[in-house]
């Protein structure tokens, strides 16, 4: 019986020994869980070429939540702005006399080479200036031969002793007065030839006094022979393009008659030379979105009349001191974009476009503010690469409220941390 006792106390004392042994290592097992979570995490982060060692906690971190992988930009804005094609005018052409269309001169729209005559004016007006200030020139010259010959032959009476110093300084003296006059006429002469497209050399070496070879004419039937009977003034084109009538504020053709015998007035607008391989077009822009915009920045023009068709184009111009202003409207300043044409550019004049300008390529790439530092002038950013941070030198551009533009520094798939150091 008393053998009995002895193994079942032996059994209970077995099993409280089991218990307690169990608890034991199960706490133990939990202390070390535990510490093993609070151990640190050591980064690397290189900077120049001096590794740099810091501990960072990772208690409630999520390392996909704070990262972003570097992705640019397609537009910088979606709104739509509104315009119409524009040729891209290079010269004016205007009428120098007033006169007679001699002939039936170019059509609007045809494609002219420089140089090429636009109109031809009959202009007896242009005819009697130009002769006029021919006698004028050809009169002065002959002055100017006539002093330069007398002052010649006084050096040389002087120097025989048969006239005095004060006859021969006489004779310089009205030489440099007929030199002077001459030039100034012939600056007025040369000057008016080439504005009625008159080549006044011409009769550079005309000399009324001995011209054997008209001896039965008269100077001014000279000169008339020379003008030609019918003196035809060309209106000529300054550049290669397309000619085009005039355009008024509100973009509206002038145009004026080219036909033969239609009168044109001196000073008057005939029409321009403009661009055969761009167009433009100006669109207003809410004086807060300008500050998106920059020079050289793409755009793109669709066209709903040609089945949307799409012109790629650029910035050109932010008329920033043009703004328009409307009654219960923000202000709006112009700018301008520019596009090549795919076919002749005068299919597209006047056509209402839709233009969306895109982002930058150096402005594509914009991330959080937080994600940017600044250490002794200059900003860097977090760069993940082999699950280490790595300090990246990058150049910021412009910020919104909530991002900034990197303009150099980071390309499209660099991993990189929203915001650095973390809590």
């Amino acid at each position: 019986m008393k053998g009995k006792y002895t193994i079942i106390i032996s059994t209970i004392v077995t099993l409280i020994a089991v218990f307690i042994l169990s608890s034991y290592y199960e706490d133990l097992e939990n202390n070390l869980q535990t510490n093993n979570n609070k151990a640190p995490v050591v980064d690397t982060i290189q900077q120049s070429n001096n590794p740099v060692t810091i501990e960072t906690s990772t208690k409630e971190t999520s390392t996909d939540q704070n990262t972003m992988t570097i992705q640019a930009a397609q537009k910088i804005d979606e709104t739509t702005y509104q315009g119409i094609i524009q040729p891209i005018s290079k010269s004016t052409l205007v009428s120098t006399v007033d006169g007679i269309i001699y002939d039936n001169g170019k059509n609007y729209g045809e494609i002219v080479k420089k140089g090429t005559p636009i109109i031809r004016i009959n202009s007896i007006e242009a005819k009697d200036t130009l002769m006029t200030q021919v006698v004028n020139y050809l009169a002065t010259k002959d002055a100017y031969r006539t002093a330069k010959a007398s002052l010649q032959k006084n050096i040389e009476l002087e120097k025989k002793g048969i006239i005095s110093k004060r006859e021969v300084e006489g004779a310089e003296s009205t030489f440099m007065k007929s030199l002077i006059t001459m030039v100034k006429e012939r600056v007025k002469f040369k000057a008016l030839s080439e504005s009625l497209d008159f080549d006044w050399k011409k009769i550079e070496d005309l000399n009324l006094e001995d011209q054997p070879f008209f001896e039965k004419n008269t100077a001014e039937e000279i000169i008339e022979i020379l003008l030609n009977k019918d003196y035809i003034v060309n209106i000529n084109a300054k550049d290669s393009g397309i000619f085009l009538p005039k355009m008024d504020n509100n973009n509206n053709p002038e145009s004026i008659n080219t036909s033969k015998g239609n009168h044109i007035k001196k000073q008057q607008i005939i029409g321009s030379i403009a661009d055969p391989n761009e167009i433009q077009s100006t669109v207003n822009i809410p004086e807060f979105d300008v500050t998106k915009f920059q020079i050289g920045q793409p755009a793109r023009i669709t066209v709903p009349a040609l089945n949307n068709k799409e012109l790629s184009g650029e910035v050109v111009a932010i008329k920033k001191f043009e703004y328009k202003v409307q009654s219960g409207q923000d202000p709006k300043i112009p700018i301008v974009v520019q596009a090549q044409c795919d076919q002749d550019c005068i299919y597209l004049y006047g056509l209402s476009v839709n233009i969306t300008i895109l982002n930058n390529p150096k402005n594509s790439i914009q991330i959080p503010l937080g994600a940017v530092k600044r250490e002794e002038d200059q900003d860097y950013v977090m760069m993940i690469k082999d699950n280490q941070h790595i300090k990246s030198p990058v150049t910021i551009g412009p910020t919104t409220n909530n991002s900034i533009t990197i303009t150099k520094g980071l390309q499209e798939g660099d991993k990189i941390v929203k915001n650095y150091p973390n809590e």
